[in-house]
């Protein structure tokens, strides 16, 4: 009586090949991260202009206001932290290999970005004018729309957003929240929603 034989069967190339297309191999996470990443620092330059843009309006209208010893200081670390981020832009360009340094970049970013918040959200408390409702209103959209500008610049990295949009919106939401005027309780609620939750 003959035996049965169990051939084993051929895979077929076809589906092989159609599962290769679908299934992302880490080298192509790798190389869209890095897209990313150059999308982040191809429109970090629209970010710098802006933060120095709202920041000379803000040190105009707020000069007569707020104790300028207060204006002066965070003028200077704004620049500071601006020229930073020029010259950590010049730097990305001259990377030839970034793919390699992928990471490396991403960290420089978001402490970029953090810097950046930082100074905002130090803005928010140090030039509050708590002496005019209209420049406290002016204060809260310029810090709110800069948050909002972010929201776009950042979109394809949701860190490098959380880490400019939370240090920059939080001291002047908690510092709205306990307020007693119903325009300042008002802006708490506001303020708290530019904050991702």
């Amino acid at each position: 009586m003959p035996h049965s034989q169990n051939h084993p069967t051929t895979p077929d190339p076809t589906s092989r090949e159609l599962t290769s297309v679908i299934t992302p191999t880490d080298q192509s996470l790798k190389i869209l991260y890095s897209q990313q990443i150059h999308q982040l620092y191809s429109l970090a330059p629209y970010g710098i202009l802006g933060s120095l843009i709202n920041g000379g309006i803000l040190v105009a209208l707020l000069w007569t206001i707020i104790p300028q010893h207060f204006i002066a200081l965070w003028c200077i670390g704004l620049l500071i932290i601006n020229g930073l981020w020029s010259f950590l832009l010049y730097r990305f360009r001259q990377e030839t290999q970034h793919e390699a340094k992928v990471g490396q970049w991403v960290n420089w970013f978001m402490a970029g970005n953090f810097a950046s918040g930082c100074i905002w959200g130090i803005g928010g408390i140090f030039l509050y004018p708590s002496t005019s409702i209209g420049h406290e209103v002016f204060l809260t959209f310029v810090l709110g729309g800069m948050v909002a500008g972010a929201t776009a610049l950042y979109a394809s990295h949701f860190p490098s957003f959380l880490a400019f949009s939370l240090p920059a919106a939080t001291p002047l939401t908690l510092l709205f929240f306990p307020g007693e005027t119903p325009c300042m309780l008002a802006w708490g609620p506001w303020g708290s929603s530019s904050s991702p939750s």
